[in-house]
């Protein structure tokens, strides 16, 4: 009964989450990077999947391939969109409920729930960094706590959760190296004594190097052919970095930001805590990351570290005022911050979802046709009118040999970058049919994937004197043509 009254809350908050932003989602999954994950997952298991090399952290696109086996790729994408929303917010409540009563905790915990910046990572595929901050609070925990009392049992835990962050995204793996850093030198400023310094700097130390040894596979394997990491792709200037990630609500989440950062720099005095040692390494390895590389992904870091301090705050308040009509509006302050958020989030979803909605009808039809069809046969896919990369769909849906035309800011590898090179003068400027045939024979492309609503000079390839062949055009109406460039 204790069980049902403590969790009961908790799991009918995340129930009403995940069914709302399911919803939200559509028929489809959103983004681009689904696709990419399904390809790297199939790469795993059957060896096929991406057709320009390179690697990825295994947890999620094999996690991603499972699914897609028990169900299929579709559904299997936007279950683990949704599950990289609330896991976060789980791992949330789990730390804040360790210092704070469950009123408080279930409050915090939805208001980071209910970030925009944490939907917008889920919404254009990020899942691997949303599971990725999941375990990076434990292990940030989990290091802080061996540090304070020595107990194997926290080491060990420090290590398996450090691993999952490894096995998940590599530049998270970065934050977590930092936050163990700032963890250490908070712990270094308490002044222990020789023996637990040198023994229990020596156990984190050793559960980093697991952790590093785990990361080097396929950061090795990247490195070796030419990955470059793609650190704030979108080009912000710094005064984006601070506004974007925070769009639903940018004066709440700078007013939280700012109040509960004020409160751990006040009580300093507080750091032998382990959660005040968390939520400090938390903020500053948030902050420190989008001020020296301008990326926004580190946001989520920030918010959650300032979330935890907000816990310490309002439970020093219940506290220490107990008795008090102070103490008689911690929970209730607590409480209106995730439902002043709500609506702002709410609508926030509501257009990330939107924007981010490529899979559809139209593609998956697409995607079918050349899985069936393309007989080992080299098939290109034009870039979307975003210059989206529309391809990492077809990579994840199909068996077949992928050139994926896009925006070059977006692709980490050479291979990726020559590959999109070529698919991309198909339509970079207005070719006859001829000329096509000609770039196909040159380039050894043999089937041509074009939206024709993006790229309008393709219809123009159907006509004249010598028209392209069309063996596909789609039946959902997304204007999907599939030319063959290899017959006459």
């Amino acid at each position: 009964m204790r069980t049902v009254v403590e969790l009961g809350p908790l799991v009918a908050v995340i129930t009403a989450l995940a069914l709302r932003r399911w919803s939200q989602t559509g028929a489809y999954p959103t983004g681009l990077d689904a696709g990419n994950w399904l390809a790297y997952g199939a790469d795993l298991f059957d060896g096929a999947g991406k057709s320009t090399g390179g690697t990825y952290p295994p947890l999620i696109p094999a996690l991603l391939h499972v699914l897609a086996q028990w169900s299929d790729p579709v559904t299997a994408a936007r279950l683990v969109s949704v599950l990289s929303i609330v896991v976060v917010l789980a791992s949330t409540y789990w730390l804040t409920r360790k210092y704070s009563g469950r009123w408080i905790a279930l409050a915090l915990a939805t208001t980071v729930g209910l970030s925009g910046y944490l939907t917008e990572t889920a919404a254009f595929g990020g899942y691997p960094q949303n599971f990725a901050l999941a375990f990076l609070l434990p292990f940030a925990y989990f290091s802080a706590c061996y540090l304070r009392a020595g107990a194997r049992r926290d080491l060990l835990a420090a290590g398996g959760f450090l691993v999952l962050v490894a096995l998940s995204h590599q530049l998270y793996f970065g934050v977590a190296a930092v936050v163990a850093l700032v963890i250490w030198l908070i712990w270094l400023s308490l002044r222990p004594g020789w023996r637990p310094l040198i023994g229990r700097t020596a156990g984190l130390a050793l559960v980093c190097l697991i952790g590093v040894l785990t990361f080097l596979p396929p950061f090795l394997i990247n490195r070796g052919e030419g990955f470059s990491p793609l650190f704030n792709a979108a080009s912000l200037n710094f005064g984006s970095v601070l506004h974007y990630p925070f769009t639903e609500a940018v004066w709440f989440w700078w007013t939280f930001i700012a109040v509960s950062t004020l409160y751990l720099a006040l009580n300093v005095r507080r750091r032998s805590s382990v959660l005040w040692q968390t939520s400090a390494a938390l903020v500053a390895a948030g902050l420190l990351g989008m001020a020296l590389s301008g990326e926004p992904r580190l946001a989520l870091a920030l918010i959650v570290g300032a979330t935890l301090a907000a816990a310490i705050a309002l439970q020093a308040i219940l506290t220490k005022s107990r008795g008090t009509i102070v103490a008689n509006l911690a929970i209730p302050a607590a409480v209106a911050l995730p439902l002043l958020l709500l609506p702002l989030s709410d609508t926030r979803a509501r257009d990330l979802y939107n924007y981010y909605g490529i899979a559809d009808r139209s593609l998956i039809e697409t995607a079918a046709w050349v899985d069936a069809e393309h007989q080992g046969r080299t098939v290109a896919v034009a870039r979307n009118k975003e210059s989206w990369p529309l391809g990492w769909w077809f990579e994840g849906l199909t068996g077949a040999e992928i050139l994926v035309g896009s925006d070059e800011r977006w692709l980490g590898f050479p291979a990726e970058r020559e590959a999109a090179r070529i698919v991309n003068r198909f339509v970079d400027q207005p070719l006859t049919s001829a000329e096509v045939r000609a770039l196909a024979r040159q380039s050894g492309v043999e089937l041509l994937v074009v939206k024709q609503a993006d790229w309008p000079i393709s219809r123009i390839w159907q006509s004249g004197e010598d028209p392209l062949p069309v063996v596909f055009t789609d039946a959902g109406g997304g204007g999907f043509t599939i030319f063959d460039l290899a017959s006459r």
